[in-house]
């Protein structure tokens, strides 16, 4: 039920290349991020800003899937493919979470490493305004 209000609000705000791609990955976030106990509001928002909601997005600089988690901090158990990418992604900032103990700080940390810029932060802020949007804390 969480997945489908989470999913048909964020599908329904912004204009998607392919709706029915982007419904069924904020389905799997939502999922992962429920079986982590990580809120999926945010993990939906962090996955909207880093791929737009699509799996087999490559940044330039080689971070990969919906969550563009960088090759070097992939876990070794985790397969390759859109699920583990999203296991992976929500792994990696569930740990940034506890350590930082501030959700912004956390996500701007995810996106900037373990010195985010000015830059990270406001990027952090846009996620955490649409997680709200999307029903999140």
């Amino acid at each position: 039920m969480i997945a489908f209000m989470i999913c048909t609000t964020i599908v329904g705000m912004y204009r998607f290349p392919d709706k029915s791609e982007a419904y069924d990955v904020c389905e799997m976030v939502v999922w992962e991020a429920e079986a982590q106990g990580v809120d999926p509001t945010l993990v939906v928002a962090l996955a909207f800003h880093e791929s737009g909601l699509r799996r087999f997005v490559v940044s330039r600089v080689g971070a990969i899937g919906p969550l563009q988690v960088m090759p070097r901090y992939y876990p070794k158990d985790v397969p390759r493919n859109t699920r583990g990418q999203i296991k992976a992604g929500v792994q990696i900032l569930k740990l940034r979470l506890k350590k930082s103990r501030d959700v912004i700080r956390a996500v701007a940390m995810y996106n900037g490493g373990n010195k985010p810029g000015e830059r990270s932060f406001r990027w952090a802020r846009s996620v955490m305004r649409l997680s709200k949007k999307l029903g999140g804390e």
